[in-house]
């Protein structure tokens, strides 16, 4: 069965409630992803756990390595299976602990023809924020569960600008890839690239920064398809891409 998406996506970037409500009611039986992250600000404290969007089962949590804020400080993903009749309304992920505005970014896309029963195969993060880099190599997931995984990888940073992650469009069926970018201002941006890994041989990925060294973290997700590994027919559609703006009150 051939994996299909993304679809229906909307993201929100800011400060306020990241909630998203959707264009359309989403596909029984899609595989509904949310991706999150935040940061805080100077003057702030940083948040000590994150809640899952109602609903959704965590596929990773990750928390940036550094204890200052004013860094890219978590990231996550979220999934279900989409039921019969699913709301158009995804909860705010939430954000316990810390204070002052802390910035955020929350994405939704959905996946049809991911297993329906056990989706989520592995997951690896980078978190070493204590230092600023330009590009995040994100560490390698072993081997993968079936040939032909849907991947999702993210990076998250402390400045606004293009990222890359190379390598992505040799591993994706087809042969090209886009990303989809929400920024908040001009200190955190988070990236999402999507792909198909064409076999079960060990992943890593590279996400580049085009305009310096900043403060990064990211982290890669991969989803099993139905039915095993089936190869033929499978179509990522190109992502819109957008950066997203917000002015913040300090």
């Amino acid at each position: 069965m051939a994996i299909t998406g993304p679809a229906n996506p909307k993201s929100y970037g800011g400060i306020g409630s990241s909630a998203l409500t959707l264009d359309s009611t989403p596909v029984e039986g899609a595989l509904m992803v949310v991706q999150f992250s935040c940061q805080g600000v100077s003057g702030g404290t940083k948040p000590t756990s994150l809640t899952a969007p109602s609903g959704f089962s965590v596929a990773l949590e990750s928390e940036g390595d550094a204890a200052q804020v004013a860094r890219p400080e978590w990231q996550a993903v979220y999934y279900k299976i989409a039921g019969a009749s699913e709301s158009t309304s995804i909860a705010a992920v939430g954000i316990n602990g810390g204070s002052g505005d802390i910035k955020r970014v929350q994405a939704y896309n959905e996946y049809q023809g991911l297993d329906e029963s056990t989706p989520l195969d592995v997951t690896v993060a980078f978190t070493d924020n204590t230092s600023t880099v330009s590009t995040v190599s994100i560490p390698t997931t072993g081997t993968l569960a079936q040939a032909d995984e849907l991947l999702i990888g993210s990076t998250v940073r402390s400045n606004d600008t293009t990222v890359s992650g190379t390598g992505w469009a040799s591993l994706s069926t087809p042969a090209t890839y886009n990303f989809q970018v929400a920024g908040v201002g001009a200190d955190q941006s988070t990236t999402i690239g999507y792909l198909v890994v064409s076999s079960t041989s060990a992943v890593q990925e590279d996400f580049e920064a085009t305009g310096g060294n900043f403060y990064q973290i990211g982290m890669m997700a991969t989803f099993k398809q139905a039915g095993g590994a089936s190869g033929a027919g499978t179509t990522l559609s190109t992502l819109h891409r957008a950066q997203l703006r917000h002015a913040l009150t300090r």
